[in-house]
């Protein structure tokens, strides 16, 4: 209230001493209620903002990924980036910015992360943006990285606009600082030893509204306003072309020359950010999910089905959307439901994995039958082959990259002389940037694509009641608890023998399905902090080391748990040993002469299970052996000759062993593919004719189901009558309309009706997951059958006739 304290002067000269005092409180009270705002109004959003420290979580991960993340580090400084190159990691961008192999030699490496930032909108949060940070481990597997558990989140903030550089410098500044304490380094004990660990933020992942958002750059309208070098576009109309004829001549821009830029606020940069304190924009990837899912690929999509398209060689007419239309209508998918194969009414309300299922049936269609002019076909063609040679991750080495760099230039050409106008920024950024100049350098943008990410905001939400008073603070609470409590069953589970728990080692408990009872935290160490409000976990009942409760309220389950209290650190060693794809001799031998005879059985007979024997570890040691100088005693040469011959009958047995393990794992494929087939039988090759339907007016008798008990009479004529074929299949589809005829039947076959559930139908038996099962009663299924066959106008008895018997007694 800025005219108050000059009115309350006013007063006090105006009033005597000791006069008038309560005549002063009530004006400031009219005063103060007069001003005062009464309620808040619905468009208006105060912004939160959340922050969580990343050391704790950044322990807990290293603890369960280093040995990986050491295996692939000591592979980059051995053979380099000589091999297929499948991951990040085994790129030149990526060794350059790990450790030297001095520093790795004296247990030090360096922990490379990427940083993802992003709006979105949460289901029932839809007044406010959120704001996540999420952080990565770059050199880990594809997989392991993208794993929900092993990924951080730094801070999340919500309000109704976009961040401003304010909010965005508070929001980053307590990441700065922790990244900044950081800088000595952090001890993480591995299976053997105890490395130091040195995280730093060397990558990003951020779409191109988020790079504007704290960079002020890329700019669409701009003659520099591409965030990766200073070229210029041309205005072409309304908007600007993003054609430059040499990409590899293109000035790439730089650490130095942003900040030099941004200082001077030249060659399109606006000034300096908070962000550039952290990581520059010349560090952050092109990724697939925004370039070309939902970049490129959409640009496509509108130039092809739209009324308002700029290039009239990818114009469609009407027929040859309504042949396309009949095509994706027509192709039959049995895959997952990211990757179903939808309609052109949806595309509209596609996600990006699911306008990348319809592109990729689209547009070879587009091009097979010349649905446009055979230029724009060709272009549409070349598109698509670019989009499918980016996405194989199997077979990436040098002679596949320099053809892929052929195909994008190919393609370029092919699209400057369609229309230049087709060359957004997007599309600059990916075949200049992504593919001509850093494929070779640091991978494929769908190696580098931001799906993993959002991802991470359905993790968020799983389980959590969104219209909580609390929802924000309780989505990062929630987060923090299962990845906390993941990581406390990885390592109790080993010292158990209860199969149950060591099934639930890998799936985390949300919030609000742990019992209170208590007021102690369950989390001892380690614990992630969420500033400026309570811990993270509270009121619960207290655990022992060994995973039981305390004599206060015992758990019905105490009795599976061992009696015995093993060491922690040997828990968590063999946890982390035995966990790895390829173990190693040493680590092993090492666990087996700590553990004890139960910890030892159970090793042998329940955690060594399908896995491989490190052979490079091996190989080391007897290269060792053979690389140690002469000596010129006696004693001593032949000490020297027997250590050569047992290390070469230990890497003999070890590769022996190995070789069987490869040969039962190839068994037990080869035996599972086996009993798959006998369950299967052969599909009918000759199709029924074109005009055959399933419906009631072919049946010729009265089909009954005769009791037996659980199932009882039933008709099924007036049923088949009643029912309807489903709008989403096709008329020849036999088989779904046989299936959702039989679906509708037994949902009231049975009395009572759910002991359906006992029943299956098998073609071998009881071979298959569930044995408990039992089979359809045989009167029940021949007359299901005959059912089935007469609907079809095939089950008349002449046609189960050989031609012999239809000789001697032909039928009308």
């Amino acid at each position: 209230l800025p005219a108050l304290p000059r009115k309350l002067i006013r007063l006090e000269q105006r009033a005597p001493d000791g006069e008038g005092h309560e005549g002063l409180d009530d004006q400031v009270e009219e005063e103060e209620e007069r001003r005062l705002a009464p309620k808040r109004g619905k468009a208006t959003k105060r912004v939160t903002i959340h922050t969580v420290s990343i050391l704790p979580q950044l322990e807990v991960v290293l603890k369960r990924v280093l040995d990986k993340l050491i295996e692939v580090h000591r592979r980059i400084h051995v053979d380099g980036c000589n091999r297929l190159r499948t991951e990040t990691s085994y790129f030149p961008a990526y060794e350059a910015d790990i450790e030297t192999f001095l520093e790795f030699l004296s247990q030090q490496i360096r922990v490379v992360l990427t940083i993802n930032f992003d709006g979105v909108v949460f289901k029932k949060l839809t007044r406010s943006q959120a704001w996540p940070i999420y952080i990565r481990l770059e050199g880990l597997p594809y997989r392991m990285k993208n794993n929900a558990s092993n990924m951080l989140i730094a801070g999340v903030m919500f309000l109704r606009k976009t961040p401003t550089e304010t909010l965005l410098k508070e929001l980053f500044s307590v990441l700065k600082e922790e990244l900044g304490m950081l800088e000595g380094g952090i001890d993480i004990e591995s299976a053997t030893t105890v490395w130091k660990c040195f995280p730093v933020i060397k990558y990003g992942v951020i779409d191109f509204e988020g790079l504007h958002t704290i960079y002020k750059c890329p700019r669409w309208q701009s003659h520099q306003g591409c965030h990766l070098c200073v070229a210029t576009g041309e205005r072409i109309e309304r908007s600007f072309c993003w054609y430059i004829p040499i990409a590899p001549l293109l000035e790439r821009r730089t650490y130095h020359s942003i900040i030099r830029d941004a200082a001077a606020h030249q060659n399109g940069l606006q000034g300096t950010t908070q962000m550039m304190d952290l990581l520059t924009m010349e560090r952050c990837r092109v990724d697939a999910l925004h370039a070309i899912s939902e970049g490129v690929t959409c640009d496509l999509f509108r130039e092809l089905f739209g009324s308002r398209n700029r290039v009239p060689e990818l114009k469609m007419n009407r027929e040859s959307i309504l042949l396309l239309r009949g095509f994706l209508e027509s192709t039959r998918n049995i895959t997952y439901a990211n990757k179903f194969v939808l309609g052109m009414q949806d595309l509209s309300r596609c996600t990006a994995s699911e306008k990348d299922a319809v592109a990729s049936v689209a547009f070879p269609v587009i091009a097979a039958k010349l649905l446009c002019d055979p230029i724009g076909c060709a272009a549409v063609l070349c598109y698509w082959s670019l989009t499918q040679a980016l996405q194989n991750r199997e077979d990436w080495n040098i002679e596949t990259i320099s053809e892929t760099k052929d195909l994008a230039l190919a393609m370029k050409r092919l699209w400057s002389r369609v229309s230049k106008q087709l060359f957004t920024l997007k599309l600059h950024c990916l075949i200049d940037h992504a593919i001509v100049q850093d494929l070779e350098y640091s991978g494929t943008p769908y190696q580098w694509s931001a799906a993993p990410f959002e991802r991470m905001h359905r993790v968020l939400q799983i389980r959590h009641t969104q219209n909580a008073t609390n929802c924000e603070e309780l989505l990062l609470k929630n987060f923090l608890l299962n990845r906390e409590f993941s990581y406390k069953m990885d390592v109790e589970s080993p010292t158990t023998s209860n199969e149950s728990f060591e099934r639930l080692s890998s799936v985390g408990v949300p919030i609000r399905c742990v019992r209170l009872e208590n007021s102690q935290p369950i989390i001892e160490n380690s614990q992630p902090v969420i500033e400026n409000s309570q811990p993270v976990i509270e009121n619960l009942q207290p655990v022992t080391p060994n995973g039981s409760q305390e004599p206060s309220q015992p758990l019905s389950s105490a009795s599976s748990l061992s009696s015995v209290t093993p060491d922690p650190s040997f828990k968590e060693r063999a946890a982390r040993v035995l966990s790895a794809r390829e173990v190693s001799l040493v680590d092993v031998g090492g666990l087996t002469s700590e553990a004890t005879d139960s910890q030892y059985q159970r090793i042998v007979t329940t955690r060594l299970k399908e896995v491989r024997i490190n052979l490079e570890e091996v190989r080391d040691v007897q290269r060792a052996i053979a690389d140690l100088p002469c000596s010129s005693d006696v004693v001593v040469k032949q000490l020297a000759e027997l250590s050569k011959k047992s290390a070469a009958i230990t890497t003999g047995l070890a590769t022996m062993v190995d070789s069987l393990v490869v040969a039962v794992t190839g068994m037990k494929k080869d035996i599972v593919q086996a009993s798959s087939a006998l369950r299967h039988k052969s599909h009918r090759k000759d199709p029924l004719p074109d005009e055959a339907i399933f419906c009631h007016s072919n049946l010729t008798k009265t089909w009954t189901v005769p009791s037996c008990p659980p199932f009882k009479k039933y008709e099924l004529n007036p049923l088949l009558a009643a029912w309807v074929r489903p709008a989403r299949t096709h008329p020849q589809d036999h088989i779904s309309h046989c299936a959702d005829f039989l679906r509708l039947y037994f949902s009231s076959a049975c009395d009572p009706v759910k002991d359906i559930r006992k029943y299956a139908c098998r073609q071998t038996g009881k071979n298959a997951k569930h044995s408990d099962l039992i089979d359809l009663p045989e009167n029940v299924f021949n007359e299901i059958i005959g059912c089935l066959l007469d609907g079809m106008n095939i089950g008349q008895e002449e046609l189960s006739k050989t031609a012999d018997e239809l000789k001697n007694s032909p039928t009308e």
